[in-house]
């Protein structure tokens, strides 16, 4: 937790460019239009000049005409008025052009990164360690997908950002050069110092935003909590202690949003008064300068442009920091889940075979002794049952069974298959699985009934119906009506 060094806040921007889909499109489509801007842009004052005739038009002529001066001379073509003008005109909308499409890249970027960011984490907590998921916290979790990814799908976007304004910036400087490397250097000087500034105040928003990421955990925790006994809280006329709980996570979230935006627009204030100081400075002191009317005008013209570029720039890096916590939390679950995959085997289980438990050990994580050594069979295509009274072991012996859960100490056989070597998805194929608990999921009834085998035809659906004692209570039932299930509320 805190601030990154200067040297560590580019590291991450360059990793997070990087890791960013499309990135070089996204590079290459600001770099060129940084190009156009640099030879566009400096044409002005020659058509300047065309329309105001000064003696120092001659050599303003020579001298901003650039790159673009040899093109002319290869062609033997002498520049004027409505020649400069159309080129200046092409170059300067390219450079737009290019801007608005490198820009749109990062939106879609930033999108792309958010499924892939939410597929990763669904895909490792699919293939987790059982006592992993069961020890996680599911409000965190579900903090995880839907706002952590999001946030860190955003510091890739505001990466490039700040990748984006800074070639506009160093582009429009890059022009001030050529008008007046005085100046140049000036507004160098005074936005170095607002650059300064701006750091300060984003390590502070970084500070607020990694409480603003806990207390968000904390609220959803809070609230997973509430769904999960809704009915004991209700009966118990506990909802509103819990209550208290949220709101009071609710208020903190609200106070630390609004410290940040508080910062965030003293940000933006700090730069359009910096900026609006320079300018009337420039115009005020125009002849110490040596500033003709076409410099000055164009001076002028670029730093107009060359100020919200600066704005936005220091509020990408103040946005990025406010990023950064959740992104490298959302990094550290993802790599949490990786690191708690369920380990499988290669070798396919055969239903036909005995699965014998020898000498098996376990103790759960909480210090709880199960199985000492427990040796038991379970024979191929027979019914086995397990009696005895609550916590003996029964529903453990299942879950080692299945391969949820790893013995401690001596090994299960799946014919000559050791429990290490097996593959569980073989296992698990070949097993109908009946729970203490009822397992629904959002969705329809039909949506529940054909979860394992879509492809199952609607005769066999109500044969199903008609066995459990649901098929009558479905035909009374509106025509048009789904049958929806709420999940949550078993």
């Amino acid at each position: 937790m805190g601030s990154d060094s200067l040297f560590g806040k580019i590291s991450l921007i360059i990793h997070l460019i990087r890791t960013t889909p499309r990135y070089p499109l996204i590079i290459g489509a600001q770099l060129v239009s940084g190009f156009a801007s640099v030879l566009g842009l400096p044409l002005l004052v020659p058509v300047l000049n065309f329309m105001n005739p000064d003696p120092a038009g001659a050599i303003s002529q020579q001298v901003y005409l650039g790159p673009v001066k040899y093109i002319l001379d290869a062609f033997n073509v002498e520049p004027n008025f409505y020649l400069l003008l159309i080129v200046a005109f092409i170059l300067i909308v390219t450079g737009q052009c290019l801007l608005f499409i490198s820009s749109l890249l990062a939106n879609n970027a930033q999108t792309d990164a958010l499924a892939e960011y939410r597929k990763k984490i669904f895909t490792a907590y699919s293939k987790a360690d059982w006592l992993w998921l069961c020890e996680n916290r599911s409000g965190e979790m579900n903090y995880s997908v839907l706002r952590e990814a999001e946030l860190a799908s955003v510091a890739h976007l505001n990466a490039q950002r700040v990748l984006i304004y800074t070639v506009q910036v160093c582009a429009l400087l890059f022009v001030t050069i050529q008008l007046s490397w005085p100046i140049t250097v000036l507004a160098i000087f005074v936005y170095g110092i607002v650059a300064w500034l701006s750091t300060y105040n984003s390590s502070q928003v970084q500070k607020f935003s990694y409480q603003y990421n806990e207390q968000h955990k904390a609220m959803s925790n809070e609230f997973a909590g509430m769904q999960q006994n809704k009915k004991f809280l209700k009966t118990s006329l506990l909802s509103e202690k819990s209550l208290r709980r949220i709101f009071g996570q609710v208020e903190n979230i609200t106070t630390n949003v609004k410290i940040q935006n508080v910062r965030i627009e003293m940000q933006n204030t700090l730069t359009a008064s910096a900026t609006l100081i320079f300018l009337m400075g420039l115009m005020f002191f125009h002849q110490q300068l040596s500033l003709n009317y076409s410099e000055l005008f164009l001076i002028l013209f670029v730093f107009l442009r060359l100020a919200p570029q600066f704005s936005s720039l220091s509020t990408a890096y103040v946005s990025l920091d406010g990023n950064i916590p959740m992104y490298r939390s959302m990094h550290e679950r993802l790599k949490s889940l990786l690191e708690h995959q369920e380990k499988n085997g290669t070798k396919v289980f055969d239903p036909g075979k005995i699965i014998r438990f020898d000498d098996v050990k376990f103790s759960y994580p909480n210090g709880k002794k199960i199985f000492e050594s427990l040796d038991v069979s379970v024979e191929p295509r027979q019914t086995t049952a397990f009696i005895g009274g609550s916590g003996v072991g029964k529903s453990t012996i299942l879950d080692l069974i299945l391969g949820l859960l790893t013995p401690q100490g001596g090994q299960i056989l799946y014919g000559d298959v050791r429990h290490t070597d097996l593959d569980k998805d073989s296992l698990r194929s070949k097993v109908a699985y009946v729970s203490q608990e009822t397992t629904l999921v959002d969705g329809t009834l039909r949506d529940n009934l054909l979860i394992g085998g879509m492809d199952i035809l609607e005769d066999k659906v109500w044969d199903i119906l008609q066995k459990v004692g649901l098929d009558q209570s479905v035909r009374e039932m509106p025509p048009g009506q789904p049958l929806v299930i709420d999940a949550s509320a078993n």
